[in-house]
């Protein structure tokens, strides 16, 4: 009962007309609805700093001393 009760209730719809002109050009209107109870802002973040040049060199160096160090260990079992 409640789940119809809340699925059959009217939205109320809010719409408004923008309009606006460039220079030389005509009028153009637009109707934009408003969204409510939702708001998308952008939020500024760290990530937007990170090179990723200096990252992807990082990750290259770190496998190479990986690879070394496997292969060191891996011919001192062949030659042990």
């Amino acid at each position: 009962m409640f789940i119809a009760a809340v699925t059959f209730t009217p939205q109320a719809v809010y719409a408004k007309t923008v309009c606006t002109q460039e220079y030389g050009q005509p009028v153009v209107c637009k109707e934009e609805e408003q969204v409510l109870a939702v708001s998308h802002e952008t939020v500024n973040t760290a990530a937007g700093d990170v090179n990723l040049f200096i990252v992807g060199s990082i990750f290259i160096v770190a496998s190479g001393v990986l690879l070394y160090f496997s292969k060191r260990k891996t011919s001192s079992f062949i030659n042990g």
